[in-house]
């Protein structure tokens, strides 16, 4: 058979070489406006036959999106994607009016770059196993992701192109709302036995359900050594029994972030969670999403006890059953020297002000939490539960509980705090600026009670004029922050700060020359009782010279007899 027929063949079958054949050798002889059905598409596919790193397949008109239209043969795109050296991320959500897509298949599959690959369509009929070259021809695929109503049929042909063409440098694998179910589930977790490197598996709303959270269990159970950092199951109508059938595997990652909210998770499910965090000795678990389930204050209760003493940084409880009395119960875990956690969202829960209350109360003392979330009018948030935080943050009864305030978190309320009031925003804000407490306690207190430190006399008056020093650096360092927010404000700081370092230092020594008074007669009581003591002993040894004491024997001739002695000695 000649050359020519084979090549008449070819063109006839639109394959990977029809399109070889018509561009005769040498693909950039082709001009892209004879090619495609507007000019944003040939413009796309002149910078793909250069060096177009990102390409969207789908119906927005926008730039870099390759919309597919009448005239537009998706053979040539692929030929020209498989040829692409550059072409790293390559995201498909529709077809439009295009035809060939086996032949587009096949020029992906002659691809050597692409490193992220989206598919948000069906394949129109073309079984995804046609993707087997790519898998086993490209080493450098790292993300994988699906997001389209992913029929039983497809998610097998899917799994077995897993399976069979292992592809070692997949890290991210994706099905968002795919609705595999727990069938269509259950094999992709089959076939995901042999991808311990993943780090990332996305699994959001695919109504796993129980089979499907067991299949996941044994999977990662199975993995000798896992690299699974972030495994998100976001509404996957996980119920008690399901999580607990999956604590069981996670022990088995190395997992940072772990997303089960929009289940059903109750007691029970966080009864095993709480029991498989406290006995993981090696979690380096972070953020914890359970936003959306069924935990009451029974269940907080034994999460709580279950997270003390891990790593965790982000805990995320919103749309749940909590109470004043739930929040109370994580006392123990938010004065634990080991809390790190830094995020705490409970929005949507009626915890009202007793709720409010007792956050204030856990937090004071706590030293990692920045950032607080809640709706205040959906948390039934009046002015008591508003007074505790304000003393949260700065507690004016005295310097020592000022000092002795939150000087940490710096949000409280929603996101941009457009409900919290305006002196709590006030505090935050101070609180993230250097040394906030110096701040708030020249906020609090115009008139510092020098009388408290008399006791330690000039002794502490070096400590006193090196606090002011740190004042006015404070107040230096923080001048941008302030002046931006409260100009006014600064400008009243820095002319009040002198007069009333003045003002300090004079009630500090005005206090000395009474100090000295008193410590005068003090000595002169101390320096008689010891002369005293001195003179006693001395009286002790002569009368012991003597032979005896008359005023004890009440014998004066005693001491006749004792001064004749002593002469005639």
């Amino acid at each position: 058979m000649d050359v020519e027929t084979n090549r008449q063949r070819a063109m006839e079958r639109r394959d990977f070489g029809y399109y070889e054949a018509r561009n005769r050798g040498c693909y950039r002889d082709v001009k892209s406006k004879d090619i495609t059905s507007c000019k944003g598409n040939a413009s796309i596919l002149q910078r793909l036959r250069a060096s177009l790193q990102v390409l969207d397949i789908s119906d927005h008109h926008v730039y870099n999106h390759f919309v597919v239209g009448e005239g537009d043969d998706l053979g040539w795109l692929g030929y020209f994607i498989g040829k692409s050296k550059y072409l790293y991320d390559l995201r498909i959500t529709s077809w439009g009016e295009g035809e060939n897509i086996e032949a587009f298949i096949e020029g992906i599959n002659r691809n050597q770059s692409i490193n992220s690959l989206h598919i948000g369509t069906d394949l129109r009929g073309v079984s995804f196993r046609n993707l087997r070259p790519f898998f086993r021809n490209n080493n450098n695929l790292y993300q994988l992701e699906f997001n389209f109503e992913v029929g039983l049929e497809c998610a097998e042909s899917i799994a077995f192109v897993l399976d069979e063409n292992r592809c070692q440098s997949l890290e991210s694998l994706r099905f968002e709302d795919c609705n595999l179910g727990e069938d269509g589930f259950a094999v992709i977790a089959t076939a995901l036995r042999t991808y311990p490197e993943l780090e990332e598996l996305h699994l959001q709303h695919n109504n796993i359900g129980l089979m499907g959270c067991t299949a996941l269990a044994d999977t990662l159970r199975g993995w000798e050594a896992s690299n699974l950092k972030h495994l998100d199951l976001d509404g996957n109508g996980i119920d008690d029994q399901g999580l607990q059938t999956l604590a069981a595997g996670i022990t088995n990652t190395k997992l940072e972030e772990l997303h089960l909210q929009h289940n059903n998770i109750g007691l029970m499910g966080c009864t095993a969670l709480a029991d498989t965090l406290r006995g993981w000795e090696a979690s380096n678990l972070k953020h914890l999403d359970l936003d959306g389930n069924s935990i009451d204050d029974q269940g907080l209760q034994v999460l709580a006890a279950g997270v003390t003493n891990t790593k965790l940084e982000e805990l995320y409880l919103s749309d749940n059953l909590i109470t004043g009395a739930g929040l109370r119960s994580m006392s123990d875990y938010f004065q634990s020297e080991s809390c790190c956690l830094k995020t705490l969202n409970v929005l949507r829960n009626d915890f009202g002000d007793e709720g409010a209350v007792a956050l204030a109360d856990i937090l004071m003392g706590n030293k990692s939490l920045t950032s607080l979330h809640f709706i205040s009018h959906q948390s039934g948030i009046t002015n008591p539960g508003w007074a505790a935080f304000s003393k949260l943050l700065c507690d004016p009864s005295s310097i020592k509980s000022t000092y002795h305030s939150n000087h940490i978190i710096t949000t409280i309320g929603e996101y941009d705090m457009p409900r919290t009031p305006l002196n709590i925003r006030r505090y935050l804000e101070l609180n993230e600026y250097p040394h906030p407490a110096i701040h708030k306690i020249l906020k609090s207190h115009p008139d510092l009670d020098m009388e408290p430190f008399f006791q330690w006399k000039l002794k502490l008056l070096p400590v006193v004029i090196n606090w002011f020093e740190n004042c006015r650096s404070s107040m230096l360092a923080s001048s941008g922050m302030m002046h931006a927010n409260y100009p006014q404000e600064e400008s009243t700081q820095r002319q009040n700060l002198q007069s009333r370092e003045l003002s300090a230092l004079y009630k500090f020594v005005r206090g000395m020359p009474a100090l000295t008074v008193i410590s005068y007669w003090q000595q002169q009581v101390i320096n008689i009782q010891a002369r005293r003591r001195r003179l006693d002993v001395e009286e002790e040894t002569a009368w012991v010279r003597l032979g005896g004491r008359p005023r004890d024997e009440g014998n004066v001739e005693f001491i006749q007899i004792g001064t004749k002695r002593m002469r005639q000695e």
